[in-house]
């Protein structure tokens, strides 16, 4: 189960400091100095996204410059940023408003492919992610400044990669395999890798009318459930491989089918991996939770983040798909989102 965490407009206040800076000089610059909303996305597989106005004759403006600037922010949370997007408006008044959009470093690999055909034989997966970052970084112009921290994950991987994959794609299958690892690129440009299991467990359970303002559930349908999941990858050199799960007879839903293709992969064990991965990954989004906390319970006691392990007090009417639902469910946060504001407290 996953669980998707939103908050109402909270001020920046002490809770939060926002610069911006060139990615070249490698530090802030210059604080955000005008802006009404800044829209935060932390999300725990694609990386994170924040997203601001400002206006033209702002100090901030200076710095602005499209993958040309860096974005940092501090506070309950942090991240740095490279800028992606600038979209600029002129109005009847001659005011210009500035619209930013930046993402966390984990998510420009998307924009970088392999060079040459990398081969890993039971390398520690953090190893393997790390090795593609240092491939891409040694191409001229490639450096990120990424550099490793902690990044054993104790799960070994065989993986063979072509020229012309995308980094962020190949990583991102990486690690939707079974006991795939979580990996992020933090403020300080440092490589962190852990195994998902590796997570906290919120201690502050969250109920409907305590810190959460409202609770969606999700049914499974949307979600393409599957209990066996048929794998297929370069079909020279691999075997199809069903996963299924080991309860499949018994299950009083029946038989859910899902088909997954991985043409570039020539490893059998590696096809196996995916295989297994695509089952969880189907099979264990049973119900997905969307939750909007109360904002002052998310500063104080419920700080969830991308990652963490939460409990969900059930509500008594819960119209429970199979028979009695339970009364608390263990679910692992995957998005939080987040809209900060200029006011004071």
């Amino acid at each position: 189960m996953s669980i998707v965490g939103n908050a109402d407009p909270v001020p920046v206040g002490s809770l939060f400091a926002l610069a911006v800076g060139r990615t070249a000089v490698g530090h802030p610059q210059q604080e955000l100095t005008e802006f009404d909303t800044i829209s935060l996305k932390l999300n725990v597989d694609s990386g994170d996204e924040i997203t601001f106005t400002t206006v033209a004759n702002a100090p901030e403006a200076l710095y602005l410059d499209e993958l040309a600037t860096d974005v940092w922010l501090d506070g309950l949370v942090s991240q740095r940023f490279r800028v992606t997007q600038i979209d600029q408006t002129w109005d009847a008044d001659g005011g210009s408003q500035v619209g930013v959009t930046a993402v966390s470093y984990k998510r420009l690999l998307n924009a970088r492919n392999l060079h040459a055909d990398l081969t890993f034989t039971q390398v520690d997966q953090g190893q393997i992610i790390w090795q593609i970052i240092q491939h891409t970084q040694a191409l001229p112009g490639g450096n990120y400044g990424v550099t490793a921290g902690a990044i054993t994950t104790g799960f070994v991987r065989d993986r063979s990669y072509i020229v012309g994959e995308n980094l962020g794609d190949l990583l991102t299958k990486l690690q939707q395999v079974e006991q795939g690892p979580f990996w992020t690129v933090d403020r300080s440009l440092q490589l962190q890798v852990h195994a998902m299991t590796a997570f906290p467990t919120l201690v502050q359970p969250i109920q409907h009318g305590v810190n959460a303002r409202s609770l969606q559930r999700r049914g499974i349908a949307q979600a393409g459930f599957a209990n066996a999941v048929l794998a297929t990858g370069d079909q020279g050199v691999t075997t199809p491989y069903w996963a299924e799960r080991p309860d499949i007879a018994t299950d009083p839903r029946g038989r859910w089918e899902r088909v997954v293709s991985f043409p570039s992969v020539i490893i059998q064990q590696t096809l196996v991996d995916h295989a297994w991965g695509a089952l969880d990954a189907a099979f264990s989004p049973a119900a997905t939770w969307a939750v909007e906390l109360e904002p002052s319970r998310w500063v104080t006691d419920t700080l969830v983040t991308p990652g963490q392990f939460v409990t969900v007090v059930v509500p008594p009417t819960l119209v429970a798909t199979l028979g009695e639902g339970p009364q608390r469910v263990l679910g692992q946060v995957i998005e939080v989102g987040l809209s900060l504001t200029a006011d004071g407290p």
